[in-house]
């Protein structure tokens, strides 16, 4: 009955999401709120969203079935990237424990991760090519991302709680390879945890986990200006419509931050507009990793993130609970053609073309896998 109320007067429309071939359906609770969603009926999830939430996110996608993994078919990776495949210059010799990794619009890599020879955390750089891996800095970074201007490019890294700005080789204007600058000193009233940096606008994101919030530095200007744009000034950690609740890992595509909060061994993600007052979605599903999902530019319509130990999904990215789709592996935790192995932060990436890069924890391996098309709801 308090369905019917909340459904009376809004605008009709489909929600149903076509995939093809198989799609995973999600196991719900019981609950009037999401069963809104799920439904059968030509309402609009997404508007609903603002009304009602989905249930406790303690739900996992079901088991994949033993025939489709049997089958391989359409959830075999396309490609592998390891020293076995492109050669001994292919990532650091004895293999890396992965932290996190991310891409320039060159084409070449930036991985940060702990070297197993040496027990070193580093950050190193694999050129296009793909011919050979080298050292930018040693530093134990929490997260990357990079930026590059005018023939040099800079890589930004959460070390020792400060927000730094790293040179690379090649640079020809300050830092230089070698030599970083601080944009946010560390201080005990701040707990940084994850960056992003939007490349239209040249403003950096960093997600502070002890106050609850995220800032955009202007690492462009002088002094770096800081201004909060998520979360509450209050600073309370809380699971509502007006705060944020630990945040980790964040991603921003088209306008809008993604920010994954709770915890790392199964935090969900909300959408927040900068500067407003109240973040837009909360999403439905479960995330392994504190940095264990992307949205990108390039295929803005999407959320794509690792769940349980051996999978990625799809989701689209204007619906908080419609249908996910498989498209990384689900066949157990292993290193086969239709496995991986989701653990650690569970970093993912993807390039500027298009490709999701999925690193396979122990594996010492990227992988790509051939996208699923996915069609989702319109928002009017």
């Amino acid at each position: 009955r308090l369905r019917d109320k909340l459904i009376d007067g809004l605008p009709r429309r489909s929600v149903m999401a076509a995939t093809q071939d198989w799609v995973p359906r999600e196991s719900w609770v019981d609950q009037w709120s999401c069963a809104i969603c799920l439904l059968p009926f030509p309402y609009d999830c997404a508007m609903l969203s603002a009304i009602v939430s989905c249930p406790p996110l303690t739900t996992v996608p079901r088991d994949v079935p033993s025939d489709f993994c049997s089958a391989c078919g359409p959830i075999c990776f396309d490609y592998i990237y390891s020293s076995e495949f492109l050669g001994e210059n292919f990532l650091p010799s004895g293999g890396i424990e992965m932290v996190d990794y991310t891409f320039d619009n060159s084409g070449n890599w930036y991985i940060a991760g702990e070297e197993e020879a040496t027990h070193q955390h580093k950050v190193w750089r694999i050129p296009y090519t793909l011919d050979k891996t080298e050292e930018i800095f040693a530093a134990d970074a929490l997260s990357i991302d990079v930026y590059s201007s005018y023939g040099s490019t800079y890589v930004f890294a959460i070390v020792d709680n400060e927000v730094r700005m790293y040179g690379t080789p090649g640079n020809r204007r300050s830092p230089l390879e070698g030599d970083f600058v601080i944009i946010q000193k560390a201080d005990d009233n701040h707990e940084w945890r994850g960056l992003v940096f939007d490349t239209s606008a040249k403003f950096l994101y960093v997600t502070d986990r002890k106050m609850n919030q995220v800032y955009r530095f202007d690492p462009t200007s002088p002094g770096y200006p800081r201004k909060m744009v998520a979360g509450n000034s209050d600073g309370r950690p809380a699971d509502d419509a007006t705060h944020l609740d630990h945040p980790e890992g964040v991603k921003f595509a088209n306008g809008e931050l993604y920010i994954l909060q709770g915890s790392s061994e199964g935090g969900h993600i909300v959408r927040w507009t900068p500067y407003e007052a109240e973040r837009t979605f909360v999403y439905d599903f479960l995330v392994n990793g504190r940095l264990g999902f992307d949205v990108a530019d390039v295929t803005e319509d999407f959320i794509y993130y690792r769940t349980s130990d051996n999978s990625v999904y799809k989701h689209c990215v204007n619906s908080p609970c419609n249908d996910p789709v498989i498209i990384v592996g689900g066949c157990g935790a292993g290193h086969d053609r239709n496995q991986i192995v989701n653990a650690g932060s569970g970093a993912l990436e993807m390039d500027y073309s298009g490709k999701l890069l999925v690193w396979d924890f122990d594996g010492e391996r990227f992988v790509h896998w051939a996208n699923r098309d996915m069609l989702c709801p319109e928002i009017h």
